[in-house]
């Protein structure tokens, strides 16, 4: 398993002050500027944004650059379009990150007028953009990252009845899906495993709704792919388990075990890391040192782009299964599926 360190998150407070984008003093010209684009959800998610910042955060330890956010939302509550958020910072910045396969389109409509300016899109494939020698697009091998915990989920059940909700019913959650449920099925093809999808990943009352209504139906361990949203699946999880047996909840994204409040954590059996601090970190390097390449790069497990969380200690003693599994995947032994 990868090396992990723990993971400290912005304040909510905190965030409008880090989202005012920074002025780039004249005599530090010479240094190479990043903007960083986030959609409506932004930081404080405390799980996809948030470790994108993170992974920022650590490039501005180690190269000479200055960083850019900005989200959707102003300091006076206006919402942005994102394409003007993609254009506002393509206007002083060298390097464009948009965290968010929602920066597709305003990408293809900023890029061609910016030759001087590379963009990164992470979570989308841009194999269709036949004229885009300043796009990259950085995607994940969530399948196989959710196959993971989805074994774990499976070792750990008692009921033999497992769940999983969506932050919305689209392709992308799909993989996340897919991937969960086959690993659950590798260990015990007799889970039943229940599905349900949100109207989106920023409320977490549906998922705390979704998640009593799994936890109701017999199942003890429930596997979130719905960012902020998913914090009322830990909420569910903490209050059925005030009455009835103790049900375990699994994150996304970051490792969420560690961006909680207290009473939720004894319910985070793991999370499914999806290293999109990575992401935003190598392609920061890839612009500093003249090795950006245009087009697609996936990050999978055999790259370090997905991994399991162990804080709390609850999965210790599956470790050695599920280090084995991942060494399946890589070589090949296992193919996960993907929709």
């Amino acid at each position: 398993m990868g090396t992990k360190r723990p993971w400290s998150y912005i304040a909510l407070a905190a965030v409008a002050a880090l989202l005012v984008a920074m002025t780039v003093p004249a005599s530090a010209a010479h240094r190479q500027v990043i903007g960083v684009g986030y959609d409506g959800a932004g930081l404080g998610d405390l799980s996809f944004h948030d470790m994108a910042h993170e992974g920022l955060v650590q490039a501005q330890e180690d190269f000479p650059i200055f960083a850019k956010e900005l989200d959707q939302f102003t300091d006076g509550g206006q919402f942005l379009p994102l394409t003007r958020v993609t254009r506002t910072l393509a206007n002083t910045s060298d390097m464009v990150i948009g965290i968010s396969f929602l920066f597709v389109d305003p990408v293809l409509a900023t890029a061609p007028h910016r030759p001087d300016v590379n963009f990164v899109i992470v979570d989308s494939a841009v194999e269709w953009l036949t004229d885009a020698p300043n796009v990259a697009g950085i995607t994940f091998a969530h399948n196989e990252g959710s196959f993971l915990v989805g074994a774990a989920a499976a070792m750990t059940s008692k009921s033999d009845v497992i769940g999983f909700i969506g932050g919305l019913d689209i392709p992308i959650i799909h993989e996340f899906e897919v991937g969960f449920t086959a690993g659950v099925h590798h260990v015990n093809p007799d889970t039943t495993v229940l599905i349900d999808y949100l109207p989106g990943f920023v409320d977490p009352a549906p998922a705390y709704g979704a998640g009593v209504a799994m936890y109701d139906a017999g199942a003890d361990v429930v596997f979130h792919a719905a960012g902020f949203a998913g914090i009322g699946l830990f909420e569910a999880a903490r209050d059925f388990s005030l009455a009835n047996s103790h049900v375990w909840a699994i994150g996304v994204d970051a490792d969420q075990y560690l961006a909680v409040p207290a009473d939720l954590q004894p319910h985070i059996l793991t999370s499914m890391m999806k290293r999109v601090d990575l992401a935003v970190y190598n392609a920061i390097e890839a612009q500093v040192t003249g090795t950006f390449m245009p087009g697609d790069h996936q990050l999978d497990l055999a790259a370090g782009g997905l991994d399991y969380a162990t804080s709390g200690g609850f999965i210790d003693d599956l470790v050695g299964d599920l280090e084995a599994l991942r060494a399946d995947i890589i070589s090949g032994a296992i193919v996960v599926p993907n929709p």
